[in-house]
């Protein structure tokens, strides 16, 4: 996870050293195929993060389901052996 949040980092900073660069009229702008492609990767990238966050989080609430059942259980039999 946090190789994904370092990649966007950095390609988010080009992008606005980029910007930066055209503003200050250092740079010609680059063909629009190129910028197009930084923003796909920008897009996927952002994508895939949210992605694995999502699944991370149901992950963590299947776990707890898991572990609620348990103790559920538990307290079942311990209740069954008292009232025997």
């Amino acid at each position: 996870m946090v190789v994904w949040v370092f990649v966007l980092f950095i390609l988010s900073f080009v992008n606005f050293l980029y910007d930066l660069l055209l503003w200050l009229e250092i740079l010609e702008p680059i063909d629009l195929k190129y910028i197009s492609f930084f923003n796909i990767i920008f897009l996927l990238i952002t994508l895939g993060i949210l992605y694995r966050m999502y699944f991370l989080s149901r992950v963590r609430e299947k776990e707890k389901l898991k572990e609620k059942i348990k103790e559920l259980e538990e307290e079942i039999k311990r209740l069954k052996k008292e009232t025997s």
